[in-house]
């Protein structure tokens, strides 16, 4: 599957002569020597296939290196590479690519808001064009990504009304299904951080259903899993909003449920944690009168709804577990079973979230949620025990790669993303700093010290 977190990493195997020419030809001038030894860095870590691990040391040494470059020296380059991409006239296709490949990868790695907020008005003419008339698939991924980043950065209305259109346009019309599946990621990035209504953000939700339940016949990418695995993980980042079920939920649980029999596993794991996401929301523990009784851990969940279509998802879910899928890679076959395994133990119990173990602990207490991801060197991690913490934490590992250290320290959005930060923020180094300081006691809910 395509993966769009790959479009940020800055090529390897280009002579310098090449390197400059390109250069001079998007008007950008020369990298200065501290990044171009950051650039190396980032390219010969290159991340996996497998969606990355917070707990490598790979992607932290990366945000390390970046983070030593001094704030002049990234933001003069940041200056430079934003004037190149909006002197368009000097430009050629090759040159775009270089030049909005350093962009993103500069906003990747560096909390970029304040730079970027008197300049986004100059970019976003250029980046709609490049979505618009990219000449390559790969120009007009990297324009989507950058918007991506900007919007989770600087988040304005005026962003997302300027580039809503015609990012839901290369959707629908455009002639490359990559920058299909990277327009689709960003129409959902611009949704969840705009300040439309919750109405609004259902109608997209119902644009990606309509993508997915015609394995994407709607836009023209018939039978292209990427396109539907695409549809169905912005799909559940988008519903990970609502503190209710959607009003399109017993039709999406239905098609989730249909896609369970697609011959993709990327589809059926992505089918079926929305399943696992629904159920979730569907479900709260029983009102009780009695404060003690409230808090007890035999409460029983009440349904508000799904139980016919709930059962139907675990029929099949149960089915797939008898299967043999001899077609897919022992690696593919690991991960679909574990998926399936965990969305099963969330439809018999919603307060399973995901990777939840019932073996019993020395108590006699089930072991619950086993999932923590290392965000730091220091033994921090963040439990991710809910359906709805998943969805948002694989969209940020997908958009923000290596640098979701350094967003997640200094970008209150990416804070209020998992989860809130209310923390009063100001933009200047200083404050930076004092943000990053006191936003820990607001992680105290997610992070966990070392496993015992």
């Amino acid at each position: 599957m395509h993966d769009l977190r790959k479009q940020a990493i800055l090529e390897s195997g280009k002579t310098t002569s090449r390197k400059k020419q390109r250069n001079i030809q998007a008007g950008s001038g020369t990298t200065t020597p501290a990044l171009s030894r950051v650039a190396s860095a980032v390219t010969s870590r290159n991340v996996s296939d497998d969606e990355g691990d917070y707990s490598s040391n790979s992607l932290n040494d990366v945000g390390k290196l970046v983070a030593s470059v001094p704030a002049d020296v990234w933001t003069a380059d940041l200056n430079e590479r934003i004037e190149a991409i909006c002197d368009r006239k000097h430009s050629s296709v090759e040159g775009r690519e270089e030049v909005l490949n350093a962009l993103s990868n500069l906003i990747t790695h560096h909390y970029a808001q304040e730079e970027l907020q008197s300049r986004v008005n100059q970019l976003l003419p250029s980046l709609s064009k490049s979505i618009k008339s990219g000449e390559t698939s790969r120009e007009i991924e990297l324009a989507l990504r950058t918007i991506c980043l900007i919007m989770v950065t600087e988040p304005t209305d005026e962003v997302y009304t300027t580039v809503f259109d015609v990012v839901k346009s290369a959707i629908e019309d455009g002639q490359f299904a990559d920058a299909k599946v990277a327009a689709i990621r960003t129409l959902s990035i611009l949704k969840y951080y705009s300040n439309c209504s919750i109405d609004e953000t259902g109608e997209t939700m119902d644009f990606f259903l309509d993508i997915i339940s015609s394995d994407g016949m709607t836009i023209g990418e018939e039978d292209n899993a990427e396109v539907v695995v695409a549809a169905a993980e912005e799909w559940g980042f988008l519903a990970t909003q609502f503190d209710e079920l959607p009003s399109s939920a017993d039709t999406a649980i239905e098609i989730f449920t249909d896609q369970l029999e697609s011959a993709s596993s990327e589809v059926v794991c992505a089918a079926a944690e929305n399943i696992a996401l629904l159920v979730e929301l569907s479900y709260a523990v029983t009102d009780s009168d009695d404060e003690e009784d409230d808090q007890a851990e035999d409460s029983k969940p009440r349904s508000h709804g799904l139980d016919h279509q709930a059962h139907r998802a675990a029929s099949v879910l149960h089915g797939l577990t008898k299967q043999s899928a001899k077609s897919v890679s022992k690696r593919e076959r690991k991960s679909l079973q574990g998926t399936i395994a965990d969305v099963l133990r969330s439809v018999e119990d919603p307060r399973r979230g995901p990777a939840y173990s019932t073996a019993l602990d020395d108590q006699g207490n089930e072991m619950g949620s086993r999932m923590r991801v290392a965000i730091n060197n220091s033994g921090g991690k963040v439990t991710v025990d809910k359906w709805w913490k998943l969805h948002r934490m694989n969209t940020l590992k997908r958009l923000l790669q290596a640098g979701f250290m350094s967003h997640y320290k200094f970008n209150p959005n990416v804070c209020d993303t998992l989860p809130a930060a209310t923390t009063a923020y100001t933009h200047t180094d200083s404050s930076r700093q004092q943000y990053a300081t006191k936003h820990m006691r607001h992680i105290a809910d997610l992070l966990g010290g070392p496993d015992e």
